[in-house]
Parts: C-alpha cells; structure tokens; sequence
C-alpha cells in the first residue's frame, strides 16, 4: 500500500510502498518504496527507493536509491544512487553515485562519484572521481581525479589529477 497526505501528494500513479507527505510531493510518477516528505518533495519521477525530505528535495527526476536531504537537495536530476545532504547540495544534474554533503556542496553539474564535503565544496563542476573536502574546497571547475582538502583548497579552475593539502593550497589554477 502507499501513503500521501497532503494537497496533490501522490497525485498520479504512486507506487506500492511509496511514501509522499507534504502538498505536492511525490505528486506525478512516484515508483516503488520511493519516500518524499515535503512540499513539492518528490514531485516528479521519482524512482524506485528515491529518499527526498525537505522543501523542494528531489523534485523532478530523481533516480533509483538516490537521497537528498535538505531545502532543494537534488532537486533536479539526480542519478541513482547520489546522495546530497544540506541546502542546495547536488541541488541540478548530480550524477550517480555522487556525495554532497554541506550546504551548497555540488550544487551544480556535480560529476559520477565525485565527493564534496563543506559548505560550498565542489559547487559548479565538479568532474569524475573528484575529491572536495572543506568550505568552497574544488569550489569552481574541480577537474578529474582532482583532490582537494582544506578551506579554499583547489578553489578555482584545478586541473585533472591535481592535488592540494592545506588551507587554501593550490587555490587558484593548479596544473
């Protein structure tokens, strides 16, 4: 049996063992065992053993086994398996088996089995198998197989393969 409480909540073909608390959530194609609680969690497409919780969490297009916890946590197109845990982490296109977690954590085009833990770690690009570990660490355009560790670590522009230990180390354009 599945469950929806609230406005629109599991409106259209909801799943068995499927979960959707709050006005619009998991409103339109929610599969099996997938959990939405919030308003517009879930809201679209959310597959078989998706987890949104919080305003906005996952609400179009979220994969199976992915996870986001928080206001706007993978709200777009998050692939399977991902997980973002804050505000705005993984918040579009954070591909699978990606980890955000910090506010802001690869809030946009967060690469397959990249990792960004701080607030604002790996925000906008960052690539495959990346490693983002501190506040805004690999924060812009964090290459390949980059990994970055510290405040500000790897901050801006650092390239495939780099890496940088320490407060602000490599934080702009390392090679």
């Amino acid at each position: 049996n599945a469950i929806a409480i609230g406005l629109n909540a599991g409106n259209l073909n909801q799943a068995t063992g499927s979960v959707a608390i709050g006005a619009g959530a998991g409103q339109t194609s929610q599969l099996g065992n997938a959990v939405a609680v919030g308003i517009r969690a879930g809201q679209t497409n959310q597959a078989t053993g998706g987890i949104a919780i919080g305003q906005d969490a996952g609400t179009s297009n979220q994969l199976g086994g992915a996870v986001a916890v928080g206001v706007l946590a993978g709200q777009s197109g998050q692939g399977g398996g991902a997980v973002a845990v804050g505000s705005t982490a993984g918040r579009t296109s954070q591909a699978s088996g990606a980890v955000a977690v910090g506010d802001g954590a690869g809030n946009v085009g967060q690469k397959q089995n990249a990792v960004a833990i701080g607030f604002q770690a790996g925000l906008t690009n960052q690539d495959q198998d990346a490693i983002a570990i501190g506040d805004s660490a690999g924060s812009t355009n964090q290459g390949q197989d980059a990994i970055a560790l510290g405040d500000a670590a790897g901050a801006s522009n650092q390239l495939t393969n780099a890496i940088a230990i320490g407060a602000n180390a490599g934080r702009t354009n390392q090679s």
